[in-house]
């Protein structure tokens, strides 16, 4: 317990040294979001249903990422407007591109890119 208090000491003179403040009335520089209207399994589940009606061979591909986006170049694309689920497809045999990128909006509109 000795070790922790004098090393938790030790920080706080170094933070004064470099003229770091510590206070817990600092407002916080944070970006008002929205929770996401399409939850992270309906996104998965349109992803999958996307591949399924647009014959996509998927068979040598796995999910290896689903992310919620709300910048970015496809805030406002052809596909959709707005922020969007991007559900991407690997390929197994690991290579250098080749992956499929299916973008779930929140206004319903899906589409893809990659994956040629």
């Amino acid at each position: 317990m000795k070790t922790i208090i004098v090393s938790i000491i030790a920080i706080a003179c170094i933070a004064v040294l470099f003229g770091v403040t510590f206070s817990e009335s600092a407002p916080a520089n944070t970006l008002e979001r929205q929770r996401p209207t399409v939850s992270v399994q309906e996104a998965i589940r349109q992803a999958e249903r996307y591949i399924a009606e647009n014959r996509i061979d998927v068979s040598a591909y796995f999910i290896s990422s689903v992310r919620y986006i709300e910048t970015g170049n496809w805030i406002n694309s052809y596909i959709g407007k707005g922020p969007y689920w991007q559900v991407t497809y690997e390929l197994v045999k690991a290579a250098d591109g080749g992956q499929h990128f299916i973008l779930i909006y929140m206004d319903g509109k899906i589409g893809r890119f990659g994956g040629q």
